[in-house]
């Protein structure tokens, strides 16, 4: 198949969405398909010879989600001399506008992955001065228009699409969850990995892998970990970069947190998997994401998983068995606690966490994702 992948960030963008095109598309051609990124430009990009990108303009709020720019070049223009089977686009606003635009240009289906819940993210980027209720409308009815043109939807979980039919979309739904590799290190022991990296052998770590951005919710992570009663040494660990990093850093300052939280900034992704291998807990904070990639990560890894009880974090724990879903700050706190005080329950919940992760596998959700697409196109009609 000639794939068209359409997306509003990419590397060297780090966050899950870019991480995941890029895997995808190695593996897609890996099986014989030719694969076309279109992407926002990026300061520190290399070239691609299969990437094709955007005028964009840095997004101080979100650095990893260039402003696109829409000027046509002799670079992007290229693109009209190609031929496409499918158009696999990732948000909606102008990327659904130009997929669907594109798609009725090349003749073909189009494959929207619905990622986040838009409304609830810009409640945190919008000054409070605008009016939300307006601004959910506006957000809601763009979806719903891009969504109910798409040809399929695909998103990671059962709650989400559960989420998208109340919204009235009638265009086909599959869940197919966003999988990356396994992060499990066979080869290199807990305690050899803390010492590589600074830790004490008995220090129980926390770990919270994210884009270190308002949506996350790391600012209430901090809260809790200030919270967390233990007579054990325990320290939270933050993997990523972002916008409210600095913010993040004068929190733990001002609660006191400095000795027990590390800041990691990015790391390259070949190196995540010592670091998931290394802590012992993993806590996610957000609310808002339709599956977070990294709880299936972190289950990889045999790590328990403490999260808000609320859709993508409930799909995939399974509370008192491979971790725990919570509904206020003071219980995630207590849950953190236990975790941190009972070796027999952590290695418990951890060895079902281990367990949950093997129903899932990379390739198993491209072989998904290539049989919708072969499906798709045999399917459309102009």
């Amino acid at each position: 198949m000639r794939i068209l992948i359409v997306t509003a960030t990419y590397s060297p963008s780090i966050n899950g969405v870019a991480l995941t095109l890029n895997l995808q598309k190695s593996e897609f051609e890996k099986r014989g398909n030719k694969v076309t990124i279109l992407a926002p430009k990026h300061p520190n990009q290399k070239y691609e010879n299969s990437v094709i990108r955007i005028p964009s303009l840095p997004n101080p709020k979100i650095p990893d989600y260039p402003i696109l720019v829409p000027i046509p070049t002799i670079h992007n223009l290229q693109i009209f001399t190609e031929k496409f089977d499918i158009i696999y686009f990732h948000h909606p606003f102008y990327i659904g506008d130009l997929s669907l635009t594109l798609a009725k240009y090349f003749k073909c289906p189009t494959v929207f992955y619905y990622h986040s819940r838009y409304e609830k993210i810009a409640q945190l980027h919008f000054p409070r001065l605008i009016f939300f209720p307006i601004i959910n409308y506006l957000i809601k009815r763009n979806v719903g228009m891009i969504a109910n043109q798409a040809s399929q939807i695909i998103v990671g979980t059962q709650s989400v699409k559960q989420l998208l039919l109340r919204h009235k979309i009638k265009t086909p739904i599959c869940v197919i969850p966003a999988i990356r590799k396994s992060m499990q290190i066979k080869n290199k022991s807990k305690s050899e990995l803390k010492k590589r990296y600074g830790f004490a052998d008995n220090e129980i770590i926390i770990l919270c892998v994210s884009r270190l951005s308002k949506e996350k919710n790391l600012t209430t992570l901090l809260k809790i970990i200030k919270q967390v009663k233990s007579d054990r040494a325990f320290r939270l660990c933050l993997v990523g970069g972002g916008p409210e990093e600095k913010y993040l850093r004068k929190m733990a300052n001002r609660l006191g947190l400095v000795r027990q939280t590390r800041f990691f900034g990015p790391v390259n992704h070949n190196i995540t998997p010592q670091i998931y291998s290394l802590a012992d807990i993993f806590a996610y904070p957000s609310r808002v994401d339709t599956q977070a990639i990294v709880i299936l990560e972190a289950m990889s890894s045999g790590l328990p998983v403490v999260g808000f009880d609320c859709p993508g974090p409930k799909d995939f724990i399974q509370n008192n068995n491979n971790g725990y879903l919570v509904s206020n700050n003071l219980e995630f706190a207590q849950k953190l606690g236990e975790l941190i005080n009972n070796n027999l329950v952590r290695k418990k919940i951890g060895s079902n966490s281990l367990m949950t992760s093997k129903k899932y596998s990379f390739e198993n959700s491209v072989d998904e994702l290539e049989n919708i697409f072969k499906k798709v196109v045999s399917e459309f009609k102009f």
